[in-house]
């Protein structure tokens, strides 16, 4: 198991069991760290999208997403499906352009929201 791999879900599901431990700031910090890192093609499209499924699904529900602060539940609801739109995409136009606009999204969500990570760019 890589590095990312067992930080990202192996102790943060210990966290996550803990309810109330993590609060939106929490959630949104480490959400900006793993989109990051994926812009960066430091974690893969599949690691991304189980990292943003346990912070969603786990410690909120889909249909809560109204209630995350600014655009967060959007975004991580984006970020929980992109793998699936983009393991579909080859072949299927409908897949691809829900997989680019997700990830027009998430880009545009990291860019406004990175200074709180103390980045400048990607």
């Amino acid at each position: 198991m890589n590095f990312f791999k067992y930080f990202y879900t192996e102790c943060l599901q210990e966290v996550l069991k803990k309810p109330k431990v993590l609060g939106f700031r929490e959630i949104k910090l480490i959400f900006l760290v793993a989109l990051g890192d994926f812009l960066r093609n430091k974690i893969n499209i599949e690691d991304f999208s189980s990292i943003a499924n346990e912070l969603y699904y786990n410690l909120k529900k889909p249909n809560w997403f109204d209630n995350f602060p600014d655009r967060l539940g959007y975004a991580l609801e984006d970020a929980t499906e992109i793998d699936y739109y983009y393991k579909k995409a080859n072949g299927d136009k409908t897949s691809q352009k829900i997989y680019n606009s997700a990830l027009e999204d998430l880009k545009e969500y990291y860019e406004e929201n990175k200074s709180l990570l103390g980045e400048e760019k990607i």
